[in-house]
């Protein structure tokens, strides 16, 4: 194992950049930082209740009723496999059922 003198992340080749790097010719030293990804997340059977009926939440952050909203698939239009809201007050979103099925 060596580590990456780029982004010091420890990897095993000495000859291609670590996987957290990616090539870059428009940068001096040629490599920068890969962006961010968004962690994948499991949800089991046993971690949803009753079906969804209505088209507001209650929010456990602020006490508030938020709409509901559909997540979008890749050609942009509306996918009724998750559910989620709004918070005003936080102005996060937060996920609420999946295949129509509150999450616990």
């Amino acid at each position: 194992m060596s580590e990456c003198d780029k982004c010091e992340t420890e990897y095993m080749s000495a000859i291609f950049p670590c996987n957290n790097c990616i090539f870059d010719p428009s940068l001096n030293d040629n490599f920068k930082p890969k962006e961010k990804r968004i962690p994948f997340l499991a949800i089991g059977k046993n971690q949803l209740t009753e079906e969804v009926e209505g088209d507001f939440a209650s929010c456990s952050h602020c006490g508030g009723e938020h709409p509901l909203k559909y997540g979008k698939d890749e050609n942009d239009k509306e996918d009724t496999l998750l559910q989620f809201f709004t918070c005003d007050k936080s102005g996060k979103s937060y996920l609420f059922s999946v295949a129509g099925k509150k999450l616990k």
